[in-house]
Parts: structure tokens; sequence; C-alpha cells
């Protein structure tokens, strides 16, 4: 019980819990989009990663719009910078073992609408909400679909 409640530690919000003298908290601090593992398969790979976090956006007009930018920035920069480093290495390894690849990486970032929770958007788990999603990941994936991707390199999936 005690780690389904430290994985609900989302802090500042919810706090950390102590399990055997160590504070835990949410793992999406450290590892929000487990992409890792397909990365280290070998051949060409066409990847999606889609990140409930967007790194651009626009500049907040207010408290609450400020603190929803913090959280966007918090974790879609961890996201892109992880992706980021990770190609890398799989392109360092691709070159050490005289590999030739062709991979496409798709970030994908989500985009609440207008009626959508702000800063708490990440507790915002209704029917209501769960629709919305879904039809903007439909959006975005059929941007996506017809994108051509830097060969070897991250694609920002950007929807008008």
């Amino acid at each position: 019980m005690d780690h389904i409640l430290a994985s609900c530690g989302f802090l500042p919000e919810f706090a950390p819990v102590q399990i055997a003298g160590r504070w835990l908290c949410d793992g999406g601090f450290s590892l929000n989009a487990p992409f890792d593992p397909v990365l280290e398969t070998a051949g060409s790979l066409r990847l999606y990663v889609i990140d409930l976090f967007a790194r651009d956006g626009k500049v907040p007009d207010g408290l609450e719009a400020a603190a929803e930018r913090k959280s966007d920035l918090t974790f879609g920069n961890q996201t892109f910078l992880r992706l980021r480093l990770a190609l890398e290495a799989r392109k360092l390894r691709a070159k050490l073992q005289n590999l030739d690849r062709d991979d496409a990486l798709f970030l994908l970032s989500y985009r609440p609408g207008a009626e959508e929770a702000g800063p708490e958007k990440s507790f915002d788990l209704s029917a209501t909400a769960m629709a919305q999603r879904w039809q903007a990941g439909l959006l975005d994936m059929q941007q996506a679909a017809t994108m051509t991707c830097i060969p070897n390199g991250i694609c920002s999936v950007r929807r008008p």
C-alpha cells in the first residue's frame, strides 16, 4: 500500500511517502516517457513519443497560467532532453557497430483546449477530459502521419 501511495506523491501538491528510510514520490519526475528500451532495439525504427506536457506555449497571463506553464516546461523539457540524449547514444552505438539506421522519431506534445483544467490538468481524469485528450491525440497522429521526418533526428509535431 505504501508504494501505491508513494506513486501518488506528486510534489508539491501531494507529499512524498517514506518507505524503508527513503522518501519516494511520483516516478514521472525522472522518467515521464519510458522510451529507452525501444531505442535499444536493433534496426531502424519509427517511434512516436507522446508527451502530455508541451514545451512550446503561450506566455502566461496570470498566476494559474504561470503554474500550468511551469509544469509543462518542467516535464516537457525533461522528455525532450532525455530523448535527444538517448538518440545521440543510439547513433554512437550504431556508428561503433558500423550499422546504417534510418530512424524516424516524432515528438507529439499534448495541448489542452481552453475548456480543460489549467495547472490541475494532471489530476483531471474525468470522462470528458479523457475524450478531449483522445480526440487531440487522434488529430496529432494524423498530423504526424503526413510529415516527413529528419533522418535520425527528432521531429516535433505541432498542429496548427
